[in-house]
């Protein structure tokens, strides 16, 4: 596992960019629910960490272009996206979240 933040650090329906060993990865907050993608879109490598978080759809949407990316499952809702990002097990141990790593 590989510690990523504090949960204090990412409130909820907001982002956090964090780059860890050859990871850079987004948490996103939902409710305590966490999620972790790669933070690159999968259409023009375009951080997804600057993007709007839709809490009820669990869904991101890359700031770039607009494509949105499932949280729970990084595959693309939208256009111009057609591939997913890599998406990886959140552990939340106390107020510490973890990455799962492959």
């Amino acid at each position: 596992m590989i510690e990523l933040a504090k949960l204090e650090e990412i409130p909820s329906g907001k982002t956090l960019r964090v780059e860890r060993d050859e990871y850079r990865v987004c948490l996103v907050n939902i409710e305590d629910e966490i999620y972790i993608i790669d933070d690159r879109c999968s259409h023009a490598d375009f951080s997804l960490s600057a993007g709007l978080v839709d809490c009820d759809e669990k869904e991101i949407e890359c700031p770039k272009h607009g494509a949105l990316f499932d949280l729970e499952t990084g595959n693309p809702r939208s256009l111009p996206a057609t591939q997913p990002v890599k998406k990886y097990k959140a552990i939340v141990q106390g107020d510490i979240v973890y990455m799962e790593e492959d």
